[in-house]
């Protein structure tokens, strides 16, 4: 059976206006795959490009999303409530929209996919909350992992040295001066579907990587760092992974 789901009008990191998405999936018993994916900057043209390449798929089954009830109606598509793995899908493309130039070749991926996940459960978690949270964990690189939350912006900060934490824990507002980071911010968002729907609570994501004090896309090494930093901190555990990238 496939699957279709449209979101929009979206204001896509690195371009003008904004957009609409239309994306296809199958949901065949063998596994999750995706077929296609428009992006328009009018909701028309989104749907007749995704319905000109169904239009192969005559002999399969179509659900959709309840906004395209009217559109599929005609075409044979039935609207159903759609599946957690599609809202899944839906929240990895929302967020690599908002956040493309950061998150460079980790967009669109399973890499995002995960450390999404392992975001909903650190702010499950709230880790922050417990007692000497703001301590500061050595990696076995020789990295600093710090923990954030106090000031209303949940998150982790992995930097080079002690003194960086603690340049970061005065709580100064240019975190981003940091010269070199991996910071991930995990903010409630109840406004935002695609979490909500995708991990059972809405957040805003955020991730800055620094490199020689020049902001840098976050590669899949940072990326998988932080997703684990995440997790094991929402299972009450101090990180003391080893960290694959450089400083």
């Amino acid at each position: 059976m496939i699957y279709v789901m449209e979101f929009g009008p979206l204001r896509v990191a690195g371009s003008k206006g904004k957009q609409w998405v239309v994306f296809s999936v199958d949901l065949a018993p063998k596994g999750f795959s995706v077929l296609f994916t428009h992006m328009a900057p009018d909701q028309a043209t989104a749907r007749r490009a995704m319905s000109v390449q169904l239009g192969v798929q005559e002999a399969r089954k179509v659900q959709c999303c309840e906004s395209l009830g009217r559109f599929g109606q005609g075409r044979g598509w039935q609207v159903a409530r759609a599946p957690l793995s599609v809202w899944r899908h839906a929240a990895v493309i929302h967020a690599s929209l908002k956040l493309r130039d950061e998150l460079g070749e980790c967009a669109f991926t399973p890499e995002l996919e995960e450390l999404l996940r392992s975001s909903a459960l650190f702010l499950l978690a709230k880790p922050w909350e417990r007692p000497l949270a703001q301590s500061c964990h050595p990696l076995e690189s020789g990295e600093i992992v710090g923990l954030f939350g106090a000031n209303g912006v949940p998150g982790i900060a992995i930097v080079p040295s002690r003194e960086a934490f603690e340049r970061a824990q005065s709580r100064d507002p240019r975190l981003s001066a940091l010269p070199d980071a991996v910071l991930v911010s995990v903010v409630p968002d109840d406004r935002d579907e695609f979490t909500k729907n995708a991990f059972g609570l809405g957040f805003s994501l955020g991730a800055l990587r620094r490199r020689a004090g020049r902001a840098v896309q976050l590669s899949f090494d940072d990326a998988q760092l932080a997703a684990a930093v995440l997790r094991e901190f929402a299972m009450g555990q101090v990180p003391a992974r080893e960290a694959s990238h450089g400083p």
